[in-house]
């Protein structure tokens, strides 16, 4: 498959994860937001981009060499740990790791530090994630 294809293929899991994980954790009241698969990105798994004045959240990019890299549950994390700051824009606080947030990550499930070590995955010749 080309590049191009996984992409489209992933960026689709990616909206029906967050779809799901909005409906689920946050009783669906964030705002549907693109989500693009980014081959630039060299030190974050996910970013989320925002509009520092009004608040309001824009887009999450998630790293395609980590999803190759890292694996769907590390991704998964990420793109949690993205819509915590979906949440907090949401309620008029500016994207940050503070206590409100850790709380937040904790309710749901993830972990509430800004970064966590992650460990490569052991793929064996020929597997795809």
């Amino acid at each position: 498959m080309s590049r191009a294809g996984r992409e489209q293929r992933w960026v689709a899991k990616l909206q029906g994860q967050y779809v799901r994980f909005a409906l689920e954790y946050w009783e669906g009241k964030l705002p549907t937001l693109p989500i693009r698969v980014s081959w630039r990105m060299r030190t974050r798994v996910a970013q989320l981009e925002w509009t520092r004045v009004a608040l309001q959240p824009v887009e999450i990019s998630i790293n395609g060499r980590d999803i190759l890299r890292f694996g769907w549950k590390a991704v998964r994390e990420a793109l949690l740990h993205e819509m915590v700051h979906v949440w907090q824009c949401r309620h008029g606080i500016a994207p940050s790791h503070g206590t409100l947030f850790q709380a937040e990550a904790t309710r749901i499930g993830i972990s509430p530090e800004a970064t966590e070590r992650l460990r490569p995955l052991r793929r064996r010749r020929g597997s795809s994630p």
